[in-house]
């Protein structure tokens, strides 16, 4: 048996209980002898196995402390943090490697260097009662992408946690990482086809190579293991990601996951002195982790789902940048806050701070992700819509001052002379508008016969929203549509006595709910029912061949409690009077603000007046200052005139 070692060949103290502490006897030699070594380690390697000092063999493997010295400290507690997410989110059968995880969290995050006795004895006993039961994937044979996370798991556990193991166990460890390794190189091939989720890929093809490349430095296809995960890591950032950072809404249900391996790859590749992703690679990183920080709400939650409110705050908070050259970004300090994880006043002493101005808008969208969300600014207080289009129904959360209003479905349904017709998965964008004065999205399902225009609009600077759907069909026929908008918690609706609008109230806070398509009082006679129950917003309206379905929402704190009045609008073309099939429009006061929404529903080329205003637009939305003249906030002009 080979005397304890204080001190590696790097300088840092090895642990007592160092795997090379132990004989361990021939096991596993005739595989050690078909590995190809390089370097001058490989050397003494090759020397230890034929002199068959087994000993000195694993003393030689096992020297490979990845996170050694002070300054990497916090790279590997936020590393094992960013694993036990991996074990969180994705449900593990392997209890003994969850255990252990736990164990080596306690140790870290309690400021421990090393295990105590009683839970060294614990973590020894789980991974040999682990190695007994196979692991998480039996190594022969291994083609997978079945058990990603535990695979990834094993890895980053053997990679913290393997100095502390005897050195039988150890060595046994090592050649399943070693027939993993090469069980890899095989599955490089299917994991590349689209059967496999982006998950999957990022996990084996980017993760999985990156660790093995760290974990079998001295084998002569580590380099290869390196560059190949490190570019996968681009790859899959460039497949699932456009220019601007947004991310596939087809990755949302793994999204925390997904963004957890690459936050484990940046702190893998930091103490190497070589970055993960290349400039180009990085800069679209950074995009994603400031588009995902504007999704983010006040709560510090993600409203596009796939993880808890804890979760997604332990993983979006390792992805922000630690530290910036100059300043540091608004939209960092505000994420960060709502998050849970406020920049410390001491490091901020001194620095300077980007203002509102010279941060980047807080609103994104894509069309090709089928994402966007239109937001105020980048306070934790600030007014927002998310959206998510790609799924079939829409996903939507509305919050006020920060206040989750609505969140969930925007459930729709309409009838075609009685007949229900089903919308289709597809809803394609008409236009986006990204405005000093606000945000705006116009969306297209179509839907057989039936042509189904959506707009969301999201004012910048006075707590607005509006909502409406443009329902058309081919034939001239009873047309019917119904939203469900699910209400969030702790909201308390109140009827409005005098009209058919609805408050929404919660504590200080009032949201005005006005269907602006239905009449004001409810003794004139309206094509359509609105109610808020307690737990959600139902409207309902008919119509004849075309119509609009409008609700304005509106919570500014200086209106508070101030009743909503609006009436439909005479629109006039050649002096006629048309009729709602053509156009519609409202005009809508709340204490000192007033509003006007325009749709033209059917277009033949001639400009048409309301309230003195003329215009050949599609769609207007407009406020009324006080010189009393309509102010545009919105035009979108028709699809002919764009070609």
């Amino acid at each position: 048996m080979t005397s304890l070692q204080t001190q590696s060949s790097n300088g840092h103290p090895v642990s007592e209980y160092s795997p090379a502490a132990e004989n361990i006897g021939g096991e596993g030699w005739e595989e050690l002898e078909s590995i190809t070594w390089q370097g001058r380690t490989g050397k003494e390697i090759r020397a230890a196995l034929k002199a068959e000092d087994y000993a000195g063999i694993v003393k030689l493997l096992s020297e490979n402390d990845l996170f050694a010295g002070k300054r990497a400290d916090r790279q590997r507690r936020d590393y094992l943090k960013s694993l036990q997410s991996c074990v969180a989110l994705i449900p593990l059968h392997a209890e003994g490697l969850k255990s252990a995880l736990e164990i080596l969290l306690q140790a870290e995050l309690t400021g421990r260097e090393t295990l105590s006795h009683k839970n060294l004895k614990a973590f020894r006993r789980l991974m040999a009662d682990q190695l007994a039961l196979d692991l998480a994937v039996p190594p022969v044979g291994f083609t997978v992408p079945g058990n990603a996370p535990q695979l990834i798991l094993e890895l980053g556990l053997f990679l913290i946690g393997n100095v502390h193991l005897k050195s039988k166990d150890w060595l046994r460890w090592y050649l399943r990482i070693n027939s993993y390794a090469q069980s890899i190189f095989e599955a490089d091939a299917p994991l590349n086809s689209d059967r496999h989720t982006s998950l999957e890929r990022v996990l084996i093809l980017a993760e999985a190579r990156l660790l093995l490349g760290l974990l079998l430095p001295h084998q002569k296809h580590a380099g290869r293991l390196l560059r190949a995960g490190r570019r996968s890591y681009a790859d899959e950032l460039d497949a699932v990601t456009d220019l601007d950072g947004l991310p596939h809404c087809s990755l949302i249900p793994n999204l925390a996951v997904w963004l957890g391996s690459f936050v484990r790859g940046q702190h893998l590749a930091g103490p190497t002195g070589k970055p993960l992703l290349k400039k180009s690679a990085q800069a679209r990183w950074e995009s994603l982790v400031q588009t995902l920080a504007s999704f983010t709400t006040a709560q510090g939650t993600c409203p596009l789902g796939g993880s808890s409110p804890e979760q997604w705050s332990e993983i979006l908070s390792l992805a922000l940048p630690a530290r910036t050259r100059k300043a540091v970004p608004l939209w960092v300090e505000q994420t960060r806050q709502a998050l849970g994880h406020p920049l410390k006043k001491a490091a901020s002493s001194g620095r300077k701070r980007t203002s509102l101005k010279t941060d980047l808008t807080a609103a994104a969208q894509s069309d090709w992700a089928h994402l966007a969300n239109l937001r105020s600014n980048w306070y934790c207080g600030s007014d927002q819509i998310c959206l998510n289009s790609g799924q079939g129904t829409v996903e939507l959360l509305i919050s006020a001052l920060g206040l989750p209003v609505f969140s969930g479905k925007w459930a729709t349904s309409i009838r075609v002379a009685g007949e229900a017709i089903t919308l289709n998965d597809e809803w394609n964008t008409l236009c986006w508008y990204n405005e000093e004065e606000g945000d705006f999205i116009e969306l297209r399902n179509q839907a057989g016969p039936v042509t189904l225009d959506r707009q969301i609009y999201l004012s910048r600077n006075d707590h607005l929203a509006i909502l409406a759907d443009t329902i058309s069909c081919e034939e001239n026929t009873p047309l019917e549509m119904t939203w469900s908008l699910p209400l969030a918690e702790k909201w308390k609706a109140r009827k409005d006595s005098a009209t058919r609008a609805f408050q929404l109230k919660q504590q200080r806070h009032v949201v005005n709910c006005v269907p602006l398509s239905l009449p004001s009082t409810p003794v004139e006679q309206a094509a359509g029912t609105f109610s808020v129950h307690s737990d959600e917003l139902h409207f309902q309206q008919t119509g004849q061949h075309r119509f609009s379905q409008i609700l304005l929402l509106e919570w500014s704190p200086a209106r508070a409690g101030q009743p909503a009045d609006w009436n439909p609008l005479t629109i006039t073309e050649a002096r006629q009077v048309l009729s709602p099939e053509t156009a519609f429009a409202s005009r809508c006061r709340i204490g000192d603000g007033q509003w006007l929404y325009l749709r033209n529903l059917d277009y033949n080329g001639q400009p048409r007046a309301v309230l003195g205003l003329h215009t050949d637009a599609e769609t207007i939305i407009g406020e009324f200052p006080s010189s009393g003249e309509v102010e545009k906030l919105v035009e979108v002009q028709f699809e002919e005139d764009d070609e």
